[in-house]
């Protein structure tokens, strides 16, 4: 059985009902909550059952696993894997412990062999047992139990064979030596080295707790099942419709809920910081005897509950008789040794926000080494009482002797000390840059000598081109500065961005590959450094549209992401940063949600670094990715901070910038300041693009739908077809086959009346895009602006079907609540118009009315809004109400200094007031508003083609007929009817 977070939320509710029931009442009561909640069966019999074991114990030790251990049996003798079980030596709600014997002609030893649950298909688990246990065998500490190997037998069976340890909990060691508070914080201590080992490799236990953490006979700590939560946790490769993957179905995860941090309890991300709290609460119990909630009723519900609200108590206040003497000591003294740094170290670790803890465990570890030799402790306020007072515990006998020296000699030896380190330093440093700069001379000099006269072709080396002369840099880089591998990424980094400049984004992609392998020969696999390059392939992938390396590459760092961002390590958070830009790069025009979640996180990361990272295209991109989620101010803000940036990196122009922030301007209703920046990106492009390099047309694209947008089809048909005044002519030979560029001509040419050659480009269109880009992206862009022609034209099924093919690209990206759903909802509304399904296309219109006019969009779109309930209210007979819109609508725009901007809007505005003057049967006052569209749409459109100028000239003739005038009705009829012929597609008017 699968449950999703409100069934869970279900489940616990019911739990704490049938906790609270009389035992005399609980048997009808499950009949009736099976009856109500028949999905839930399964779930409700488990829950009775382990609620009713458990209601007698006040402490619970409860796993999340709500099931029976009804998995496959094992005897002694018996072969998983290459293991020999011998003897069971450990059972759990996940599963059995044996040990086992591993004998092969390789290795010869006893294991502890792990034997998990598996209720249903394993699709997928071997490959991830694979990648994790090669993780997690990396980890070597001597406080770590080993890791030997991880899979899954022939059967079907997941193992996961340990390093078997001798030992018992370390709970239960302590406590039978009386060991007292020193002896049991020096323990903590040596353990939290060893979850500071895993850390630093970005391993996170996520299931600490007594059990896992022995004490052997020489009374050191080892600490079990590192990484087994993990390996036992969700599997994002095998996903059912919930989003539960076959190890987390109704059986749970490996979790033990005492010892869990909040983030645990909610589902949400786990992080370095979770093993802090769970370590936290194990020295809670260490000290005290107790766990640090109390709870009124024995229920998983109220312990989850409790983890995620109450307020803990400090362990000092928590001493009971028992306790202090299993401590050696009184419960007067054991209060008084606990109070104070004790208890504010405890809370710091337990801290409900991960934020609000320690950074590292290595923090932690260092303020328990502190309390030992009775300093001051982190978790401490700073104040100077505090730190006397700690002095003074420490050295009182020779405080009095020793303050009056220390005054002076603390000044004189912290002088010298420092001037003696820095100097240290910068003799370093001198040394570290001479290498440096010995190296890259020696480096460039062998490379010009290449192309120096003394070759066997002098004439041909002096004709080398940059590009060449880069790629010979490239491949002599790593036999020439071999051992200075920070020198090749260094150098490499800047081929990246020169390749960039020149338009090769092949190239770009093979030279940011080069420097991540440098770096793995040079740091390993997992060092930071590495994961930095590995993310850094993923941006220059992405942004050259090289999606399959790029995703590849992100595979390899993104399940680290958590991990790296909760690191008090600068380096880890840059590398996190990176990841993010990865992430962005990949999902600014993908999953909207997702994009978004990433651009707040990324906000939230960027913070953390040094102001001089933030670049400008950080804050491009998430402008981008924050406009399209309609979160207006925001990405205005990190739009003026990209401008400022560029303005300020004169060598650093891009031509997407403005672009982008045109987008703004214009769904917000400043045009002039949109095609301002259009205008300028336009100009920039052509600039770049000088030479006949490669064309980015989706800046003209941009630029044309802009224009297109203004009420200026003509330009924005000009635009497509020769690229403007500064396009070369090999520029202009690439506009016949880019698709960006042939999905706004085609949108310019069925606006403006051709419909039919519209659609004809459009099939072009996408025969381009399957060339360059392949069959996933066809149709992507096309469907809108084929709608549209459809529309024209009367074929509504057509459409119906286009719309179809919208409606499934939005639900991919999950993009109908963002600025790329708004054509979608609008199309749609005037599609169920014309098919007379007005219901539906009110509950339409009134479910996507947020995206198509949400708060600060300006006059353009709340015209479209307008005009759509203008004609509902017309089919619905509410002529009187559509009538108020209209008028309001129209005078906005009159009034408007962007009126220029609005023609086009403003002829559909005087057209639907017509509709409904008529319709209210004041024939003067609707031929005034037909006559102001029709010479609107004469003035932008074609007026021999454009079916919105015939369509008005067939209302004009019939209100003629009407009204007894049959010269003007039979002239605007013979118009319309003109227009209608031109088209061999039409197949009636949408009115």
């Amino acid at each position: 059985m699968k449950l999703d977070r409100d069934q869970i939320a279900t489940v616990s509710r019911l739990s704490d009902e049938w906790l609270d029931l009389p035992e005399d009442q609980r048997l009808r009561w499950r009949v009736e909550a099976i009856e109500r909640y028949p999905l839930l069966m399964r779930a409700i019999e488990a829950m009775v059952s382990d609620a009713a074991l458990s209601h007698v114990e006040p402490e619970l030790n409860l796993t999340s696993s709500d099931s029976d251990n009804d998995g496959p049996e094992f005897s002694g003798g018996q072969r998983v894997g290459p293991y020999r079980l011998n003897y069971e030596i450990g059972r759990g709600g996940m599963g059995t412990v044996w040990l086992a014997e591993q004998s092969d002609e390789n290795v010869n030893r006893t294991v502890a062999l792990k034997l998990p649950l598996h209720h249903v298909s394993q699709r997928g688990l071997r490959t991830r047992f694979a990648r994790e246990r090669n993780i997690l065998a990396a980890l070597d500490h001597p406080g770590i139990a080993k890791m030997f190997d991880a899979g899954v037998s022939e059967s079907g069976q997941p193992y996961m064979a340990m390093q078997y340890v001798r030992g018992i909990p370390i709970t239960s060691h302590c406590d039978g030596k009386k060991m007292g508070v020193c002896d049991r914080v020096r323990l903590c201590a040596e353990l939290l080295a060893a979850v500071q080992h895993a850390h630093s490799n970005l391993v996170v236990h996520r299931d600490i707790k007594p059990g896992n953490i022995l004490v052997d006979d020489s009374g050191r700590t080892m600490l079990l099942d590192f990484g087994i939560a993990k390996l036992l946790d969700a599997d994002t490769s095998v996903t059912d419709s919930a989003g539960m993957s076959p190890m987390t179905e109704f059986a749970g995860s490996a979790l033990t809920l005492d010892y869990a941090s909040p983030e645990q309890v909610a589902g949400h991300a786990v992080s370095t910081r979770s093993d802090i709290y769970s370590l936290g609460v194990v020295l809670y119990e260490l000290l005290t005897g107790r766990r640090p909630y109390r709870l009124r009723r024995a229920s998983k519900a109220a312990l989850e509950e409790a983890v995620l609200e109450q307020h803990i108590q400090p362990p000092s206040s928590q001493i009971d008789g028992a306790g202090a003497e299993k401590r050696g000591a009184t419960p007067r003294a054991l209060a008084k040794q606990l109070r104070g740094d004790l208890d504010a170290i405890v809370l710091k670790a337990m801290a409900k926000s991960p934020l609000d803890r320690y950074a590292t465990a290595e923090a932690f570890a260092e303020d328990l080494q502190r309390w030992l030799r009775k300093e001051p402790v982190s978790a401490q306020p700073d104040q100077w009482t505090y730190r006397v007072r700690r002095l003074l515990a420490r050295r009182w006998k020779l405080m009095a002797v020793a303050a009056s020296i220390a005054l002076v000699l603390v000044a004189t030896s912290t002088v010298a000390v420092m001037q003696a380190q820095e100097a240290r330093r910068a003799s370093l440093a001198a040394q570290d840059e001479t290498r440096k700069a010995q190296a890259v001379t020696t480096f460039l000099k062998d490379l010009f000598n290449s192309n120096t006269l003394n070759q066997v072709d002098p004439a041909a080396a002096r004709k080398r081109t940059a590009e060449q002369l880069l790629d010979d840099g490239a491949q002599r880089m790593s036999v020439s500065l071999k051992d200075a591998p920070e020198l090749q990424i260094a150098l490499l980094h800047d081929m990246t961005v020169l390749y960039a400049g020149m338009r090769l984004p092949n190239r770009v992609v093979e030279i940011a590959q080069q420097a991540a392998d440098t770096a793995r020969q040079a740091y390993g696999e997992r060092d930071p450094r590495t994961l930095a390059e590995i993310a850094n392939v993923a941006v220059w992938a992405f942004s050259g549209e090289n999606d399959d390396i790029g995703r590849h590459a992100l595979e390899q760092v993104q399940p680290e992401l958590a991990v790296l961002i909760s690191s008090g390590n600068l380096a880890h958070r840059q590398v996190a940063a990176r990841l993010l830009d990865a992430l962005l790069a990949d999902q600014v025009f993908g999953n909207v949600k997702e994009s978004l979640n990433s651009a707040r996180l990324a906000e939230d990361v960027y913070k953390t670094l040094p102001a001089a990272e933030v670049d400008m295209g950080r804050h491009h991109i998430l402008g981008v990715v924050l406009l399209r989620s309609f979160a207006l101010d925001d990405a205005y803000r990190h739009f003026m901070l990209a401008e400022q940036m560029q303005e300020q990196a004169k060598d650093s122009q891009r031509d997407s910038h403005p672009a982008w922030f045109a987008q703004y301007f214009y769904l917000t209703g400043k045009y002039k300041d949109a095609d301002a920046k259009l205008r300028l990106a336009h100009a920039m492009e052509r600039h770049n693009d000088a030479g006949g390099t490669r064309v980015n047309d989706w800046i003209l694209n941009a630029y044309a739908q802009f224009l297109l947008g203004t009420s200026r089809a003509s330009q924005a048909l000009e635009l497509t077809e020769t690229g403007g005044p500064q396009a070369s002519e090999s520029i202009r030979a690439q506009l016949q086959s880019s698709a960006f560029t042939l999905n706004a001509r085609a949108r310019a040419l069925i606006r403006l009346g051709p419909v039919e050659r519209g659609l004809e480009v459009l099939n072009r269109a996408d025969e381009n895009l399957l060339r360059t880009y392949g069959a996933p992206h066809v149709g992507r862009t096309t469907p809108y602006a084929r709608i549209e022609g459809l529309l024209e034209l009367g074929k509504l099924h057509a459409a119906e079907e286009q719309l179809g093919v919208a409606a499934e690209i939005l639900k991919q990206i999950r993009g109908e609540e963002s600025t790329a759903g708004r054509h979608y909802w609008y199309q749609r509304v005037q599609l169920l118009m014309a098919q007379e399904k007005v219901a539906d296309a009110r509950n339409t219109l009134e479910s996507g009315r947020a995206f198509l006019s949400p708060p600060g969009v300006g006059l353009a779109e709340m015209a479209m809004t307008t005009w759509l309930d203008a004609k509902l209210m017309h089919a619905e007979g509410n002529d009187v109400g559509a009538l108020k819109l209209l008028n309001f609508e129209i005078e906005q725009v009159a009034k408007s200094e962007d009126r220029m901007f609005l023609r086009e809007w403003e002829a559909k505005l005087e057209e639907s007031r017509g509709v409904c003057l008529q319709a209210m049967g004041d024939l003067i006052g609707a031929q005034r508003s037909f006559d102001a569209a029709l010479e609107i749409y004469q003035g932008i459109f074609d007026p021999k083609t454009s079916i919105p100028v015939g369509r008005v000239a067939l209302r004009l003739a019939a209100l003629h007929k009407v009204a007894g005038r049959p010269g003007p009705a039979k002239a605007f009829q013979t118009q319309s009817d003109a227009i209608r012929r031109a088209h061999p597609m039409f197949s009636q008017w949408v009115m």
